[in-house]
């Protein structure tokens, strides 16, 4: 198992570990999280803080040729929904790993108004898997933006393909839509 599934399966259950154990949670001791945005993603009015900030890289080491993983735990205990299932979404889509029903359900909720989505996660196959690995995640978040900049490294018979990508979407009180998904060319 390569560690970006590891990484993937992590975030998952981070998000739903968390989700379920907010919504347990009496009214008063739910006013408590409500700067992380841990009620149902219908009837909350989400807004987004503004920051740039590295999720995932790899921290290269002389004696090695792939570097360590390292992922930004503190921003991940803090992210909010929105932020998750953009997370979700680009690692769905980028390094696709296995997913379980409640993670497809996860992100349907979210991008339950962005038909080109919805359709994406329907024909989700069952059984697939890249080749791709995650080499750097960045987020940019705004009031209503978030941009998710990401580089991967794919090995192939003939090689090593690098590439780098910047999606963004846009957050409409308790929603997601994709606005763009766009490579952006390396200068090697």
């Amino acid at each position: 198992m390569k560690i970006q599934d590891i990484v993937f399966a992590l975030l998952f259950l981070s998000v739903i570990l968390f989700t379920a154990s907010c919504s347990s949670n009496s009214n008063e001791e739910r006013a408590e999280y409500t700067h992380h945005n841990a009620t149902a993603p219908d009837t909350q009015t989400y807004l987004l803080r503004n920051t740039t900030v590295k999720v995932f890289w790899k921290e290269n080491s002389i004696n090695s040729k792939t570097g360590a993983a390292a992922v930004n735990e503190n921003y991940l205990d803090t992210m909010s929904d929105p932020e998750k299932a953009a997370l979700g979404y680009i690692s769905l889509f980028t390094l696709r790993p296995k997913a379980t029903e409640k993670n497809i359900n996860f992100l349907k909720q979210w991008f339950r108004y962005d038909n080109k989505t919805l359709a994406k996660l329907s024909d989700y196959p069952e059984s697939y898997s890249s080749k791709k690995e995650f080499e750097e995640i960045k987020f940019t978040v705004t009031s209503d933006t978030i941009k998710v900049l990401f580089k991967t490294k794919e090995t192939l018979p003939g090689g090593v393909k690098s590439q780098t990508q910047e999606d963004t979407f846009r957050l409409n009180r308790n929603n997601l839509c994709l606005i763009e998904e766009k490579e952006i060319a390396l200068n090697e």
